[in-house]
């Protein structure tokens, strides 16, 4: 069985924060909602500053939303899954990270 992923990689390129920390994010997918909030590391080690959402099934993302540090809230609809897009704080735009899809097949090893 194949799942569906998608990461997102937010970044704030102003002259403070480009690792856009303290920015929350809530994607809807199939129905459900998933949420996600950047830090930079907990009591437990250092967490990524990108995102991942697991999807299993889903094959299509009805809409990310992020709310930036700044206060702004964007919205994007209709994304590709299986995929790695970068969103940066102000822009209405999106673009893929990675050339592939960075998901793995369920069950299987990583060589």
């Amino acid at each position: 069985m194949v799942s569906s992923c998608l990461s997102s990689g937010l970044g704030f390129w102003g002259p403070s924060n480009r690792s856009a920390i303290g920015a929350r994010v809530c994607l809807e997918a199939g129905g459900r909602k998933q949420y996600r909030e950047v830090s930079g590391g907990s009591n437990f080690g250092c967490l990524p500053f990108e995102q991942h959402f697991g999807l299993a099934a889903i094959e299509k993302i009805d809409a990310l939303q992020i709310r930036w540090q700044s206060g702004l809230i964007q919205r994007f609809a209709d994304l590709p899954v299986n995929t790695t897009l970068r969103f940066t704080d102000g822009q209405g735009t999106w673009e893929p990270v990675y050339g592939e899809a960075r998901c793995v097949e369920e069950n299987s090893s990583v060589a």
